[in-house]
């Protein structure tokens, strides 16, 4: 899900746009166990039949150098899902090296992990004292809908805590319909422009 840098394509007045922050009392007080989805195998298994694949274990670090170069995949695999509901040339962009390297060495850039292996990431950044922004958060679809996006933002959460942040802020596209959802089950509300 693109966060802030995808949205400057789009006219301000456009109503896109949701602003949404949270409080960490609603959010990062909790902890939460990773939640796993385990998934059938099609091909050569009868009908009736299932086979059970091993389901990857994910851990949430700080970036490491050596990623970086592995996150615009994930980048240009998660805004797929995003088809429909932005222009192409939004869905074709990805986060610049040096945006991510100042990112990585700022302990801004968190990673998901499967077996070692970056599978997403959540991209935040400092906006103003006090504050800070969700600038993206995505997750290859290959490991979608197991909970690894939840963690990623709940893990940003924790981070801000950590640094002394008062809140956590992101914006996100107004007409997808499963990102409200997403974002009012990790305790995230409407902020309304002032």
């Amino acid at each position: 899900m693109h966060g802030h840098d995808a949205l400057h394509s789009f006219p301000t007045d456009a109503n896109l746009v949701l602003e949404l922050s949270t409080v960490f009392d609603a959010l990062c007080m909790t902890k939460t166990e990773p939640h796993f989805t385990a998934w059938l195998a099609d091909g050569p298994i009868s009908k009736g039949e299932h086979l059970s694949l091993p389901i990857p274990q994910y851990e949430i670090t700080k970036a490491r150098p050596d990623d970086l170069t592995l996150l615009p995949a994930i980048e240009l695999a998660a805004a797929r899902l995003l088809v429909g509901h932005a222009p192409g040339s939004v869905l074709a962009q990805t986060t610049s090296a040096g945006d991510f390297e100042r990112s990585q060495r700022d302990g801004h850039l968190l990673v998901a992990r499967a077996n070692d292996i970056p599978v997403g990431f959540a991209h935040v950044k400092v906006l103003a004292p006090g504050i800070l922004h969700l600038d993206e958060i995505d997750v290859h679809p290959e490991h979608g809908r197991r909970g690894v996006g939840m963690r990623l933002v709940k893990s940003v959460c924790a981070l801000a805590e950590i640094e002394g942040f008062r809140s956590v802020t992101l914006t996100t596209f107004r007409n997808v319909r499963w990102n409200m959802p997403f974002y009012t089950k990790a305790g995230f509300e409407v902020v309304p422009h002032v």
